[in-house]
């Protein structure tokens, strides 16, 4: 016999649209095994953001910057010059973390720049540059915190406009940046790209567009730079290059530079102004520029054991009570038996004084000088006395329980 040769048979063919779908299936557990792996890496951040809280905060001309309680900062706004240090130049409508900073204490930001205090007394800058601004010896716009070189030992920051300033540990006073209107108070109109020495002696210092004030050690206050609107507060209107002092202000507390004005705060807690109050900013009810400082009448410290009244109550005037003893509601003006000479009159609202009569017209109340009242003795003439009164008062005849007793006859 002989046999037959085998007969190949072609494998089958797998259809196009399986092996399809097997690839999608396999790309898809891949997007979410990588979407898993990046949750569970972001999940700590995110936690930790949504846990974390402000615990400082400046605003500058359009962008916003806090510390958190992490140390780190967080920015929003405008970021023309790179103000949010998010290493970009992108507006952020939400916060965003200032890249590579840790450990900060203070900030403070400028028109387009923003600096901070770290924990090591070093000071970060960045953003805007033009005019050196961050102090790094550069015009360079960094969108990035970077070094101010030189500068350790740093207690306190303040930044406005284009100008910074920073106080050490020695109390000295260091600015640098823009120096247009001698904002610095180095004597000059120079622009500084790194750390100028200003001022010895001081206790805090507050920088503004176009001047600067400081509070020293004495509780007394230099200003310098632009002075056009009297916001150095001299008695005149002439620019400073250098520190000087403000004439009748000590026992300054606080200090603060706003655009064209300034305001301090003294030891009795009332407050300073002067400069510029076209729109009614030194609080003095008036909208006169003031070269010296002004009193801000609406600012008066509480009176000595005043307790605040509690928001939301509203003070109720006392009104008579006809169970209350007729001694304490005190309405009726009599006059005194202890003396027929002796005039004692009360007003409608206030106790009974020895001496003092109160019209019932409009005019003012008159003061004159009357024999004293007599007070009862101790004895039984005296308790008759005071059982006497005692029917006066449930008869309406006598305001006072306790009439004022005096020593001596006025002379």
């Amino acid at each position: 016999m002989t046999r037959k040769p085998a007969v190949k048979r072609p494998a089958p063919r797998v259809e196009r649209s399986g092996r399809r779908g097997w690839m999608l299936a396999a790309v898809a557990v891949v997007l979410v095994g990588a979407a898993v792996v990046a949750l569970v890496v972001a999940w700590p951040g995110r936690r930790a953001a949504a846990t974390a809280r402000a615990i400082s905060i400046a605003a500058g001309l359009s962008h916003t910057c806090a510390i958190l309680d992490d140390h780190t900062v967080r920015c929003w706004g405008t970021n023309l010059g790179g103000e949010l240090g998010d290493g970009t130049r992108t507006d952020r409508l939400t916060p965003v973390r200032v890249l590579g900073l840790t450990g900060a204490t203070a900030i403070t930001t400028g028109f387009h720049h923003s600096c901070a205090l770290l924990a090591d007394r070093t000071v970060d800058c960045w953003g805007w540059n033009q005019y050196g601004q961050l102090g790094d010896g550069t015009t360079t716009d960094q969108l990035r915190p970077e070094r101010v070189p030189g500068l350790s030992g740093a207690t306190a920051i303040s930044a406005q406009g284009d100008t910074s300033c920073a106080l050490l540990t020695d109390a000295s006073l260091r600015c640098w940046g823009s120096n247009r209107y001698a904002q610095l108070g180095d004597g000059t109109t120079t622009d500084r790209r790194t750390p100028v020495p200003v001022l010895a002696g001081v206790l805090s210092v507050s920088a503004s567009t176009g001047h600067t004030c400081a509070v020293v050690t004495d509780g007394t206050v230099r200003c310098w730079g632009l002075n056009v609107f009297g916001e150095l507060g001299d008695g005149t209107t002439t620019n400073r290059p250098r520190p000087a002092r403000v004439p009748g202000l000590s026992g300054v507390t606080a200090i603060a530079a706003g655009n064209r004005n300034t305001c301090a705060v003294l030891v009795d807690h009332t407050v300073r102004c002067w400069g510029s109050n076209q729109s009614g900013e030194l609080g003095d009810g008036t909208t006169t520029l003031r070269t010296a400082p002004t009193r801000s009448w609406s600012i008066t410290p509480s009176a000595a054991g005043a307790r605040p009244a509690q928001a939301g109550r509203r003070a109720m005037p006392r009104r008579h009570d006809s169970r209350r003893h007729p001694s304490q509601n005190c309405r009726r003006s009599t006059r005194s038996p202890a003396s027929a000479s002796t005039s004692v009159h009360s007003s409608r609202t206030g106790p009974c004084v020895a001496g003092v009569s109160t019209r019932p017209d409009n005019s003012a109340t008159v003061r004159r000088r009357t024999a004293p009242a007599r007070c009862p003795s101790p004895d039984s003439a005296g308790h008759e006395a005071q059982g006497a009164r005692r029917r006066r008062i449930r008869a309406g005849q006598d305001c006072c329980d306790r009439p004022r007793c005096a020593t001596s006859r006025p002379a």
